[in-house]
């Protein structure tokens, strides 16, 4: 340890300091977004004669960096360092790189650790490069002593790679995931078990994630399925080959989808006479809320809606994990982009056409 010790320190702790500093922050956080929301017009411009809201959460970051290093070889050193780095998601992405790569060198196997996997799916995508965190991820998995450390590492490293053309590396470390999993139930080792509701939705995930690498990736025929239109109509997607075709998976809740039905209109407008069509397919729990948006937004194409025990199977196949989620189909069914630019659209569809 170095420095001089406050009187929190000296009567309470790092621990108990660095929680101290935590409630500031959420106190801090609080103030700074009520403060936000009351300078504001609805249009998000400040309102005039308003002044920006103070921001203390910066300054508090930067007292926890200082007593989460000055305390680094402390047994509490871990704790702070990952809730640190929690804290620094949305005030410091550029930071949450490096802050995990010295988690992972420094505390590979402190408790803390899985403090930082559990939030994984929050943060990975705008820290750094998916294969960066693939590298990472893996060293951890290796270092690591602990079992639920090495299975949630081995897991967020397959997550991290399936969306690029690196997603084949991901299937031998979605299956050991899988073998992990079945193995434990068999295991009587306390100090090795992964908690069990851990390993049961990392599993389940695992599983989704495997199909998608096997099934959906550019160049493979796209799952067939079959829906039902928003009147109740049967729609099979093997009807649709001759066409090309877009599917479009998105939600009522979804600004971005919403954003993107005129530019479709745009789309269908200038491929019309074309065998082309417009599948979208919607993530949400009500018809009644689906018809009118639709309605209402003129959206183009063939519209489904198809709810089973509170998911809709298509989006559940295709393993659809953010949205809009856009798969375009050649001719014969095969999958020939993911989540292409709207403005590209055209262009692509009739490349395809002229094949």
């Amino acid at each position: 340890m170095a420095g001089l010790l406050t009187p929190l320190e000296v009567y309470a702790g790092p621990r108990a300091t660095f929680e101290r500093l935590e409630d500031d922050m959420e106190e801090a956080t609080a103030d700074f977004f009520d403060a936000l929301h009351e300078s504001i017009d609805q249009d998000g411009s400040l309102k005039k004669g308003a002044k920006p809201p103070r921001d203390d959460r910066t300054m508090i970051l930067k007292k926890m960096d200082a007593l989460a290093k000055k305390y680094a070889d402390s047994p509490d050193g871990g704790y702070m360092a990952a809730n640190t780095l929690l804290w620094s998601v949305d005030l410091e992405p550029k930071s949450i790189f490096p802050r995990f790569t010295y988690l992972v060198e420094h505390f590979t196997n402190d408790p803390a650790m899985d403090l930082v996997l559990e939030q994984f799916d929050f943060f990975y995508e705008h820290a750094a490069t998916p294969q960066a965190w693939a590298i990472a991820l893996r060293d951890l998995a290796k270092r690591s002593t602990r079992a639920q450390t090495t299975f949630s590492a081995t897991f967020y490293a397959s997550l991290a790679l399936v969306p690029t053309k690196q997603a084949n590396q991901a299937k031998p470390w979605l299956r050991e995931v899988l073998q992990t999993v079945a193995s434990q139930q068999k295991t009587t080792d306390g100090s090795q078990k992964i908690d069990a509701d851990l390993a049961a939705q990392l599993a389940q995930q695992a599983k989704a994630l495997l199909f998608e690498v096997e099934h959906l990736q550019m160049g493979m025929t796209a799952p067939g399925f079959t829906t039902k239109t928003l009147d109740g109509k049967p729609m099979s997607l093997s009807s649709l080959r001759g066409k090309v075709v877009l599917l479009d998976f998105w939600a009522t809740w979804c600004p971005s989808c919403i954003a993107e039905f005129p530019n479709l209109t745009t789309v269908q407008k200038q491929l019309s006479g074309k065998p082309f069509v417009i599948v979208s397919i919607s993530l949400d729990d009500s018809l009644d809320i689906v018809q009118r948006v639709v309605k209402r937004m003129k959206a183009p194409g063939i519209h489904t809606w198809d709810l089973q025990d509170g998911e809709n199977p298509v989006g559940t196949m295709y393993n659809v994990r953010q949205l809009p989620t856009w798969y375009l189909l050649d001719q014969q069914g095969v999958i020939r982009n993911k989540d292409p630019k709207s403005e590209e659209l055209v262009g692509l569809v009739e490349s395809m056409l002229k094949k």
